[in-house]
C-alpha cells in the first residue's frame, strides 16, 4: 500500500513542474465519459474504467492518453448501438 500519498508527480511525468498540458482536452473527454456512463449507470466508476481499459490496445491504464480512452469510449458506446 502506498500510504495514501499521491502516485503522480508532475515534475516526473510531464517533463517538469512548469510544463502544463492543454486544459482544453479535459471537458470533451469528461463529457464523452459521462455520456458513456449514462448508457450503463449501474456500473461503478471503477467497473467502467476497467471495462474501458479492456477496449484499448494498451493494458497499462497509467500511460493511456485521452485519445486512446476516447477510442475505448466509442467502442463501449457501439455496443449499445448494435
Amino acid at each position: 500500500m502506498h500510504g495514501g500519498g499521491l502516485l503522480y508527480l508532475p515534475s516526473v511525468h510531464c517533463g517538469g513542474a512548469d510544463e502544463v498540458r492543454d486544459f482544453e482536452r479535459i471537458s470533451p473527454f469528461l463529457d464523452a465519459l459521462a455520456h458513456a456512463w449514462r448508457r450503463d449507470p449501474d456500473l461503478r466508476f471503477g467497473q467502467l474504467v476497467i471495462d474501458l481499459s479492456t477496449l484499448t490496445t494498451n493494458s497499462d491504464v497509467w500511460t493511456l492518453e485521452e485519445p486512446e480512452w476516447t477510442k475505448a469510449i466509442q467502442k463501449f458506446e457501439e455496443r449499445f448501438n448494435e
